[in-house]
């Protein structure tokens, strides 16, 4: 199943359900029974000779609601899978809220100020409904220095990769000017001459890599602190968990209540520059873009 958000989605009520993933199916009931669909033929090549085990990976099941962690073990028991494992990669709060931030910007959602990163509540679920045995967490940056997400579940299960070519790759984030170009042209309602936002987006994907020198995403200094030492779940985490200690304090102050790309993320005014003369369709366009410079 390569939407990884189509089995989680269909855990929730009905209302919670995006339209994108009932859309192909045309109800959300014929979508549902696409995943029952392909529950079934995974459990049957799971348990045929040679067959192995059956990994769903998605970062969509971090943020099931209770009820919903619930339906996924019913789901899988139903087609006989009762040995679980629960692996969570879990990013410090800063980097999360980075890649939040950075994933609100493409969907074109409200961006948040810099605020505590909740994470507690999301995996005593899991602990609750599959057992607290069950429940593994790994440190997301330490696994970025050794590979990737999916070497390490690789690893953990125990598969042999030398059997089926499997491409371990994660993909790459995009710049703070491509992101900060992304959120100026939707305040605008702009879509610089394209006929839809997606083809805006992978027009500003394709001058992300081809011009200048794109930097890693980074988050201003003063933020990334502000957020690390205001989520107090994170001392909970390396008390329940052994997850790396943490800064946390109960009273971080103050640091921005911005939510534009610019004020919470290292940023290369020329490199936008450069960037939007590249895609303003009109004078006037290029000259509101670069408002944020």
């Amino acid at each position: 199943m390569r939407d990884h958000t189509s089995l989680t989605s269909l855990l929730v009520s009905e209302d919670l359900i995006p339209n994108e993933v009932t859309r192909p199916f045309g109800s959300s009931e014929a979508a549902f029974f696409f995943c029952l669909d392909w529950l079934e033929r995974m459990k049957d090549k799971c348990a045929a000779p040679g067959g192995g085990d059956l990994v769903l990976s998605s970062e969509a099941f971090y943020s099931l609601p209770f009820y919903g962690v619930v339906n996924l073990r019913k789901l899988l028991r139903r087609y006989s899978f009762d040995d679980f494992s629960i692996i969570a990669f879990v990013d410090s709060a800063s980097g999360r809220f980075r890649g939040q931030t950075a994933q609100r910007v493409v969907t074109r959602q409200y961006v948040k100020p810099p605020h505590p990163q909740d994470i507690r509540h999301y995996l005593e679920n899991y602990a609750k409904v599959f057992g607290r045995g069950a429940v593994r967490i790994i440190d997301y940056q330490d696994t970025r220095r050794r590979g990737t997400t999916v070497q390490e579940i690789f690893d953990w299960i125990g598969a042999d990769r030398t059997k089926k070519e499997v491409e371990l790759r994660e993909n790459a984030s995009l710049s703070a000017e491509a992101l900060a170009l992304i959120q100026r042209l939707d305040a605008m309602n702009s879509l610089c001459g394209f006929q839809h936002r997606g083809h805006m987006l992978q027009k500003v994907a394709l001058l992300d890599f081809r011009i200048g020198t794109r930097a890693r995403l980074k988050l201003l200094s003063e933020v990334a602190d502000w957020i690390d030492r205001a989520s107090p779940d994170y001392r909970w985490l390396h008390e329940e968990y052994g997850f790396p200690p943490c800064i946390a304090v109960d009273d971080p102050g103050l640091v921005t209540d911005s939510g534009r790309i610019p004020d919470l993320f290292h940023f290369d005014c020329a490199r936008y520059e450069l960037m939007v003369q590249a895609i303003a369709d009109t004078p006037e366009t290029g000259r509101q873009l670069m408002d944020l410079c």
